[in-house]
């Protein structure tokens, strides 16, 4: 809303720093932070400093329970909202960061951008396939 009236976004570093910290540490959540993060970066939000930090966050990212990791890092992969919402991160960080390469998985930004779409898509699919059946 802010962005639609010209208005420059809310910089709370505050609720950056704990969002990055989450990410980094791949916590239960820790999706729903990265899209803070996403937006906070896509708005041009916050520090050279804090944008650095963003891009190396989701580069290191987990952003899929095949891809590599430690099965303890507490991330939450199944559930009605965290498959959209992980690979909805993967598709946006993919957009931001074609050309870099996301450490965890080795894959360029492109790639995980057409990985997290596909994703989404059959999510999507997914989800109006079950709503056509109960209604």
């Amino acid at each position: 809303m802010r962005q639609m009236r010209g208005e420059p976004p809310v910089y709370d570093k505050v609720r950056l720093e704990a969002a990055l910290e989450r990410i980094d540490k791949r916590i239960d959540c820790a999706d729903f932070d990265l899209a803070f993060a996403l937006r906070f970066y896509r708005l041009g939000a916050g520090t050279e400093q804090d944008r650095r930090r963003i891009r190396d966050s989701a580069l290191r990212f987990r952003y899929w329970h095949d891809e590599p990791g430690a099965e303890t890092d507490g991330m939450v992969f199944h559930g009605e909202n965290h498959p959209l919402l992980f690979n909805g991160d993967r598709l946006i960080a993919g957009n931001l960061w074609p050309d870099e390469v996301f450490t965890n998985t080795g894959m360029k930004g492109r790639e995980q951008a057409i990985t997290g779409r596909r994703l989404c898509l059959a999510w999507l699919d997914k989800i109006e396939a079950k709503a056509m059946r109960s209604s």
